[in-house]
């Protein structure tokens, strides 16, 4: 009985071992050394912040929430995939270079963003919105300037009712229609 107990102990001084160097961790010890160890990382000015959920005591690699769009809210949804609407914006607009049907833009166009920065036109194309999208899934976006300074994907409202398409503005969001009848 007494090898039983010394395993016993052998084993839970391992485990104790392992996790003996992590932030959050709890010791086999009393309350007082249990909690001196959660407070332990934070005196020393180490505050793990997970970039992801926002989130103390772990890092982005090990966080387990599911990733969502800030913006539209869409679960495993990456953000440069994004689009935003813009009824200010006289050009469709993307930072993403995954441009489908590409062609050298070979005029001297600038963009300019609300912080007065100017961000030059490289190529010009089409994108194939995806047919998740809430509001304009499953529609092709035409001439398209790729401006790689640009960290959203901007829809022309413009454009959009040039091509002869609606755009259906709501409370709720806004919708780009095709064939009302």
């Amino acid at each position: 009985m007494l090898d039983n107990n010394k395993q016993t102990a052998h084993v839970e001084d391992v485990l104790y071992a392992k996790d003996k160097g992590k932030y959050n961790s709890y010791s086999k010890h009393s309350s007082d050394d249990s909690k001196h160890s959660k407070t332990e990382g934070q005196s020393n000015g180490n505050t793990n912040r997970c970039f992801r959920c926002g989130k103390s005591g772990y890092i982005k690699r090990d966080c387990r929430a599911k990733v969502v769009c800030h913006r539209c809210g869409r679960p495993g949804h990456i953000r440069p995939n994004c689009q935003i609407i813009d009824s200010g914006c006289s050009h469709h607009a993307t930072g993403n270079s995954l441009l489908s049907e590409v062609r050298t833009h070979h005029g001297r166009r600038v963009i300019a963003t609300a912080d007065n920065s100017l961000h030059p036109v490289v190529e010009e194309g089409r994108v194939n919105v995806e047919n998740d999208a809430p509001n304009i899934g499953g529609i092709s976006l035409e001439d398209v300037y790729h401006v790689p300074g640009l960290k959203k994907n901007l829809v022309s409202v413009s454009q959009i009712t040039d091509s002869g398409r609606y755009v259906l503005f709501s409370p709720d969001g806004v919708k780009i229609v095709s064939n009302i009848k």
